[in-house]
C-alpha cells in the first residue's frame, strides 16, 4: 500500500468522523429485520464477488490500467446503506488500513467539501457501492403480475478513472424472502 493512500484514507475517516458520523451504532447482522438481514446476504456477496474479480487476470485484461495502478496499491471503498455496512463488518478485518465503509450520505458529504482532496482521479482508492431503494422506474419494462414490494438493488464500481461499471436489479420481497426480478434492468459500462 503506497503512504499517499493511506495518508488519503485516513483524511477521509478523520472527515467522516467528525462531519458525518453514524447517529446510533452499527447493528450486528442478528440485530436486523429479516429484509435489511437479505439485502446484507446480497450487498456482501456482490463486495465478495467484486473483490474477487477486481484482482484477477480478467480484470486486467478489462483494465490495462490496472497494470500500472493495482488495487493492492488503493484504498477499497465500499458505499452502502446499513445492510451493506453490516456485511462490510462482518468481511473486513476492523483493523484493516486498505478499506473503509460508509453510508452514502458519508461519501456524499466528503465530496461536497472543496477543500478535501477527492482523489477523483481514483489513484489512492477504488471503490464499489451497494444501494438499496425503493425508486422503480415506471418506464422499465415489467412483467404484468401482482408483485409484494418492489426494491431496487443499485450496484457499481470505479476501479480506475474512467473504468467502471454500474447496474439496477430489481427484487421482490415478499415479507420472507428476496427474489431477483430482473438483473441489469438498468446498466451502464465504460
Amino acid at each position: 500500500m503506497n503512504s499517499n493512500a493511506i495518508t488519503w484514507r485516513q483524511q477521509l475517516h478523520d472527515y467522516t468522523t467528525q462531519h458525518a458520523p453514524l447517529e446510533r451504532p452499527m447493528p450486528d447482522g442478528h440485530m436486523l429485520h429479516s429484509l435489511h438481514n437479505w439485502q446484507r446476504r446480497i450487498s456482501g456477496g456482490s463486495m465478495l464477488e467484486f473483490l474477487e474479480w477486481a484482482a484477477s487476470p480478467e480484470a486486467h485484461e478489462r483494465y490495462p490500467v490496472l497494470d500500472t495502478s493495482p488495487v493492492s496499491d488503493r484504498i477499497f471503498v465500499f458505499v452502502s446503506d446499513i445492510p451493506g455496512l453490516v456485511a462490510f463488518k462482518e468481511l473486513v478485518d476492523k483493523q484493516s488500513q486498505s478499506a473503509i465503509g460508509l453510508l452514502k450520505h458519508q461519501w456524499k458529504s466528503f465530496l461536497a467539501d472543496t477543500s478535501l482532496e477527492h482523489d477523483d482521479e481514483l489513484q489512492h482508492h477504488y471503490e464499489m457501492w451497494s444501494i438499496w431503494h425503493r425508486e422503480v422506474d415506471p418506464q422499465w419494462d415489467l412483467e404484468d403480475k401482482p408483485y409484494d414490494q418492489l426494491w431496487v438493488h443499485e450496484e457499481g464500481f470505479a476501479i480506475a478513472h474512467e473504468a467502471g461499471r454500474g447496474s439496477k436489479n430489481l427484487w421482490n420481497w415478499n415479507g420472507q424472502r428476496m427474489q431477483l426480478v430482473k438483473q441489469d434492468i438498468s446498466k451502464w459500462v465504460y
